[in-house]
């Protein structure tokens, strides 16, 4: 009886594995049909998303360009030790020679992280920023800054002409003072005189 059983068993085993590989091999020949075209592969897909979402960010890039171009903003895009983008506003802010690879990467060095630098350029003046992006990927913004930078130099020199006023105050006051006490001593002598 353990002999028949087993070749039972067996044989049910069999009918089940080879009904289990019929049902996959449907269901993928359901899929396949039901959701693409027999000639796309699962690369071909991928391939279509992945391209589809670069355009996306290509887009999204443009459009952070157009924006930073109406609010006068430069940014430039530094990735590997060469110029990724550079936008109009940009080109427009900076002079000829410091829009070098070479220029901008040592620029790009010297700034540190979260910490402007202004750099005077005739008669006008910018701010450089530098942010990290990713990795060996630094977004550079240019700024002009030329009207505060001048307004801040007058505030400076207002205030030291306001400090040389007060110190001179305070001297004609140390000094006066004394010169009345003589004029007055001087005063009373000539009186007993």
């Amino acid at each position: 009886m353990s002999t028949t059983c087993f070749f039972s068993l067996s044989i049910l085993l069999f009918f089940w594995l080879f009904t289990c590989m019929a049902l996959v091999v449907i269901l993928r020949k359901h899929r396949a049909s039901s959701t693409e075209p027999a000639s796309f592969s699962h690369s071909e897909v991928l391939v279509g998303l992945a391209s589809a979402k670069y355009r996306e960010a290509r887009d999204a890039s443009r459009r952070l360009s157009k924006v930073a171009d109406a609010l006068n903003i430069g940014l430039i895009e530094l990735k590997d030790d060469r110029i990724n983008e550079i936008n109009q506003s940009a080109v427009e802010l900076l002079p000829k020679d410091m829009r070098s690879d070479r220029h901008l990467i040592g620029l790009s060095a010297s700034l540190q992280e979260n910490s402007p630098r202004i750099l005077e350029l005739g008669q006008t003046a910018v701010q450089l920023s530098k942010l990290p992006i990713s990795g060996s990927q630094y977004l550079v913004l240019v700024q002009d800054v030329t009207e505060s930078f001048l307004m801040a130099r007058k505030f400076k020199q207002h205030e030291r002409l306001a400090l040389l006023g007060q110190m001179t105050a305070q001297m004609a006051h140390q000094i006066k003072t004394p010169l009345a006490i003589l004029a007055g001593q001087a005063q009373m002598l000539a009186r007993h005189l």
